[in-house]
């Protein structure tokens, strides 16, 4: 297997579009060789079922949801759940 690159994006209710367009960023990326771990820290109920929708896109996508935390709880959360050789944050 070749190495990767893991995502790992913090949501705390925000903008479905702006999740949305980072999703997209990743995905339609020359490099294939990725995971994108989003970490759904406690956002609204709409919020959550539109994160668990993108990890429908693609199995490099992972979606974990845990209450309200903090970012930085969450980015540890992603970080631990990481694959990946090289990770980076998408905030």
């Amino acid at each position: 297997m070749p190495d990767i690159i893991s995502f790992v994006m913090t949501v705390y209710n925000t903008r479905i579009e702006w999740i949305e367009r980072a999703v997209n960023s990743i995905i339609n990326q020359t490099n294939k060789n990725w995971e994108l771990i989003i970490v759904d820290d406690g956002s609204k109920e709409d919020i959550a079922q539109f994160c668990d929708d993108m990890s429908e896109r693609s199995d490099q996508i992972k979606v974990y949801h845990q209450d309200n935390a903090g970012v930085c709880v969450a980015r540890n959360y992603g970080t631990d759940h990481a694959a990946g050789r090289w990770i980076t944050y998408i905030d």
